[in-house]
């Protein structure tokens, strides 16, 4: 089922989106290689690349913009999605992210969940496929945008 571009609340998203949807044209998901970063400077903070490994599938974080590392409180760039903190929902969001390597479909979800380091992560993601053959994907470009006081300690949510 195809993603309604008005079911994107977030105006930076709804950017995102509107941006990889003119890349696509007739095809089924833009290239690497027709990203460019210039064109979407002001949410490139939001934004993430995802690399799709094969055999067995899994997924290595390419890039990941100030704002998510902000958020998270560590660098995720290089790491592999199942190796970060994700307080048990790191299967449910692998699961998100296959979906749309097996679709090639886009994909907003929105997580909510505490970290065992003790931050609040509430946040809105739009799942987006690149694919160099038009046959598979092989990257992500992932919007996260936070919703409400995420990336606090949830301690500090208490006092709110």
């Amino acid at each position: 089922m195809a993603l309604d571009p008005t079911a994107i609340n977030d105006p930076d998203l709804r950017h995102l989106h509107a941006y990889w949807t003119g890349l696509k044209g007739d095809r089924c998901c833009p290239t690497r290689s027709d990203l460019d970063p210039a064109e979407i400077k002001s949410i490139l903070p939001y934004v993430m690349l995802v690399d799709v490994q094969r055999d067995p599938l899994d997924f290595r974080i390419r890039l990941t913009g100030t704002e998510i590392v902000s958020r998270f409180g560590e660098e995720l760039t290089g790491r592999m999605l199942r190796d970060i903190d994700l307080d048990g929902e790191s299967d449910s969001i692998f699961d998100c992210y296959a979906s749309v390597v097996d679709s090639m479909e886009p994909r907003l979800d929105e997580e909510e969940y505490v970290r065992h380091d003790g931050r609040y992560m509430h946040y809105a993601r739009l799942l987006l496929p690149l694919s160099h053959d038009g046959e598979r994907v092989d990257i992500l470009l992932i919007g996260h945008k936070a919703i409400g006081p995420d990336g606090k300690p949830a301690a500090d949510l208490r006092r709110l």
